[in-house]
């Protein structure tokens, strides 16, 4: 939305085995600042990206399917309360890991790739998403 600012700072410090995130954001209508700057630990053998890396894996072909066939990382976000309306802030927020899956069909109309997100990173439930279509070049995203 014009006028609602967001930015978010990922690091992915594979050494130390943690993620630096920062986030800075207004809530909808009244403006209000939700600022989180927060490190969590990277669990061995989990796969960690954010919305957008995860996003333009996708579309690169760079997020390998499961063995069921599902598409299956952790996002880093922020902490969101299970009652948070959109105008609601903390004092202090903290970043988390949630698990995301998303298993891709074929629409029989379209003929296009779509997608139910069947997991907690969707937290009003199952949603219908298209997946983008695939790029060209590489994201350089973290797991890339």
């Amino acid at each position: 939305m014009k006028g609602r600012e967001s930015r978010s700072n990922v690091k992915y410090d594979y050494v130390s085995r943690r993620v630096d995130y920062h986030f800075k954001g207004e809530t909808f209508f009244l403006r209000r600042l939700r600022v989180v700057d927060d490190t969590v630990p990277m669990p061995e053998g989990v796969h960690i990206d954010d919305a957008i890396s995860a996003t333009l894996n996708y579309a690169d072909k760079l997020w390998p399917p499961q063995s069921d066939g599902n598409l299956s990382t952790h996002i880093i976000r922020r902490k969101v309360a299970s009652n948070e309306g959109p105008d609601d802030v903390q004092a202090r927020y903290q970043a988390e890991l949630v698990p995301f899956t998303l298993n891709v069909a074929v629409d029989a109309d379209t003929r296009k790739p779509v997608g139910d997100s069947i997991s907690r990173a969707s937290r009003r439930g199952r949603s219908r998403i298209s997946p983008p279509r695939s790029r060209s070049a590489s994201t350089g995203g973290p797991n890339t």
